[in-house]
């Protein structure tokens, strides 16, 4: 235990300003320390650190802090004669203040502190201030967190325990000695580290062990205690910046791993090897920022080949995204190579319109490359069809051998023009003149799918002159089935007169009748 005789703690508002002026000064003159040590190395020493220097020297790291301390009950501070009145554990409030040199590896800090403790004996509090000096050295073990290590001496000093002695009386043992400051000595050990929070600003925590001196008739040193946590403020310096990447540690995401400033995401301050994320690394990727397809074609490149066999034709279109498109006018947007005479015809493309289908060589249009399975159009199919270039007559007359039809003479008259020969009294068909429908009688028997009209024109144009030509047509029909002729087959109708009825001598009429074939 040592009594501070000297050292009057000054109280009132001016007991921080006495302390930060302390502190300052205890800054000031680590750093000449440090400037004395430069002049007593060699001269090449001498210039790199002076050069360290200049480039941080404008760099000062200010905190405050807030935390525990905790003393032994050894410890040398208070009653010496009564170990109750030790401080014991409390809070503590305190501001630092360092210089950072080497790159900031290297540095001196002192610290200012303040703990509100209580006497173990409880009956009484007292404050335990506190000033040291350390050596600071930081090492990286990646991430964000700046971590280093203090080494350091410095002062305890108790003050106003307020331990009340009586004001008669037996004396305690030891009152007077709790109400003087008592000063100890001590050394410390701490580890710590630091954490960006923004430009400039740090959080930091810290714990340290003190060795101090022991109270009387006690071996060895006491063990003191201090954890703390606060923010510190930059002055002047760069923001921290491990890797070097112009990107400080409180903005970049990869702290301990430069940026690679390939124009892609260089904000974060990662480096990206594989910026398209295609799975090719940049430094093997001849596109880095577009992505490769992946369609089992150039896939180690690292670009999207978005037409493989450049033949114009866009993959995601092309049928045959590997072999180029044969030129040729045919078929040339679906990107697949034609194969010259695909069908084996011996017409080759673009000539052959049917290049899949060859040609049937049967001397129709045999250049185009199209098998005609009906050269003549007449619905009858080539193979089938007697007269293939020839288009069948449709009138229901041998329709089924695709040839014109040629009626035989007899027959052709009674189509080609009307009938003026047949005889009627009234609606009756005259005897013998029905002679002159058995060249059509013979054709329909023969030609049981031919189907007919007859259309007999009226002698007048008024209801009686219709009725009685519907009259005639339907004696002409009756005539025809009478003989075998399916009525189905046989259609009447009539038409409106022209002209005068023929008359005959015996008063029958011979009134105009047209066959036509269905």
């Amino acid at each position: 235990m040592t009594r501070l005789d000297t050292l009057q703690i000054q109280t009132g508002p001016h007991r921080l300003a006495h302390w930060l002026c302390h502190l300052a000064t205890a800054v000031l003159a680590v750093a000449t320390a440090v400037g004395a040590s430069i002049g007593a190395c060699p001269a090449f020493a001498q210039e790199a650190m002076a050069s360290a220097i200049t480039e941080t020297s404008q760099r000062i790291d200010v905190g405050l802090v807030l935390g525990f301390a905790t003393f032994d009950e050894n410890s040398g501070l208070g009653n010496a004669f009564n170990p109750k009145d030790v401080p014991g554990t409390g809070p503590l409030f305190g501001v630092v203040a360092g210089i950072r040199l080497l790159d900031g590896k290297l540095g001196a800090e002192a610290q200012l502190r303040v703990a509100q403790s209580t006497l173990r004996s409880g009956d009484a509090s007292a404050k335990v201030y506190s000033w040291r000096l350390h050596a600071l050295y930081e090492f990286a073990v990646g991430g964000p967190v700046h971590f280093y290590g203090t080494l350091g001496f410095g002062q305890e000093i108790l003050v106003n325990g307020r331990a009340q002695c009586p004001p008669s009386g037996p004396q305690p043992v030891g009152c007077m000695l709790v109400k003087t400051p008592d000063v100890d000595k001590v050394f410390a050990v701490g580890i710590g580290g630091t954490m960006p929070l923004a430009s400039r600003w740090n959080l930091r925590a810290q714990f340290a062990y003190l060795g101090a001196d022991g109270r009387p008739g006690t071996a060895g040193l006491a063990h003191d205690f201090e954890g703390n946590i606060g923010v510190q403020y930059r002055f002047g310096g760069e923001p921290d910046d491990q890797d070097k990447d112009g990107i400080e540690d409180s903005k970049d995401k990869c702290p301990t791993k430069a940026e690679d400033k390939d124009d892609f995401d260089d904000a974060d301050g990662c480096p990206e090897d594989d910026n398209d994320n295609d799975g090719v690394f940049d430094t093997a990727d001849k596109c880095p920022i577009n992505a490769e397809d992946r369609d089992g074609f150039e896939d180690g490149d690292g670009c999207p080949e978005l037409d493989n066999d450049k033949d114009g034709v866009v993959d995601t279109a092309d049928k045959c995204p590997d072999q180029p498109e044969t030129k040729n006018g045919f078929q040339d947007d679906d990107g697949c190579p034609d194969v010259a005479d695909a069908d084996g015809d011996g017409i080759l493309v673009p000539a052959d319109k049917c290049p899949n289908q060859p040609e049937d060589k049967d001397g129709f249009e045999d250049g185009d490359g199209c098998p005609e399975a009906d050269n003549d159009r007449d619905g009858l199919i080539d193979s089938v069809d007697k007269c293939p270039n020839q288009p069948e007559t449709k009138n229901n007359y041998q329709d089924e051998d695709g040839c014109p039809d040629q009626l035989a003479e007899a027959v052709a008259k009674l189509f080609d023009k009307p009938l003026t020969t047949l005889e009627f009294k009234s609606d009756k068909l005259v005897k013998k003149t029905d002679l002159e429908l058995t060249p059509l009688l013979e054709f329909m028997l023969e030609q049981e799918a031919v189907q007919i009209q007859i259309a007999v024109q009226a002698d007048t144009a008024d209801d009686a002159g219709k009725k009685l030509a519907q009259a005639r047509a339907d004696a002409i029909k009756t005539w025809l089935t009478d003989q075998g002729i399916d009525p189905a087959r046989v259609g009447t109708t009539t038409t409106e007169p022209s002209g005068a009825p023929v008359k005959t001598g015996k008063g029958a009429a011979r009134p105009t009748v047209a066959l036509r074939l269905l």
